[in-house]
C-alpha cells in the first residue's frame, strides 16, 4: 500500500476509522485493507514525524475538517443517488433541489423521517441530501461536478474480506 499522506483527506479514510472503531468495540478484527491503512498510517506517523491524521489521510486539507469531507462524501453520494432517480438529468435535479429547499425542507427539517404518506422517491432521497447536514450545492455546474465523480462508498462499511 502507497502512503497515505496526501494534501487532501481520502474519503476513505473516514470510513476506514469508523470500521476500525466498530471491530474494537465489538471485539473482533478488522478487515485486511483497514488493517494495512492503520498500519501504513502509523508507521509514516513514526517515521517522518507527519500529525497523525495526516499519516492516516484524515486531515481535511484546504481548512476542511475530516469530519466535513466524511459527511460531504456521503452528502455527494446521496445526491448522485437523486440524480439517477431524475433519468440522470443534473437541470432536473437542480430544479428538484431549489423546489425542495424552498417548499418542503422548512416543513420537514425538524422531522425525525419523512411523512409516510409520501412516495415521491425523489422527495424521499432529498430529505436524506439535507438531513447529513452540510451545505447542498443547488447549481447544475456544482451537482454536475459532484455526479460525475463516481462512488466513493462514504458510509458504507468496508468488505469483511478487506
Amino acid at each position: 500500500m502507497s502512503s497515505c499522506r496526501n494534501n487532501n483527506a481520502n474519503p476513505d479514510s473516514a470510513v476506514y476509522l469508523l470500521t476500525l472503531a466498530d471491530a474494537v468495540a465489538n471485539d473482533r478484527l478488522p478487515p485486511d485493507l483497514v488493517k494495512d491503512w492503520i498500519s501504513h498510517g502509523v508507521r509514516e506517523y513514526l517515521d517522518t514525524g507527519v500529525s497523525l491524521d495526516e499519516a492516516l489521510g484524515l486531515a481535511g486539507g484546504r481548512g476542511r475538517k475530516s469530519k466535513t469531507m466524511y459527511l460531504t462524501g456521503q452528502r455527494d453520494e446521496l445526491i448522485r443517488q437523486a440524480c439517477l432517480l431524475c433519468g440522470g438529468s443534473v437541470s432536473e435535479l437542480a430544479n428538484k433541489i431549489q423546489a425542495f429547499e424552498t417548499r418542503v425542507w422548512p416543513r420537514w427539517k425538524h422531522l425525525e423521517s419523512p411523512p409516510e404518506h409520501v412516495t415521491d422517491l425523489v422527495k424521499l432521497k432529498l430529505y436524506e441530501v439535507f438531513r447529513v447536514g452540510v451545505g447542498v450545492p443547488g447549481s447544475s455546474k456544482q451537482l454536475r461536478r459532484i455526479c460525475s465523480l463516481g462512488t466513493w462508498r462514504v458510509g458504507v462499511h468496508v468488505p469483511k474480506n478487506g
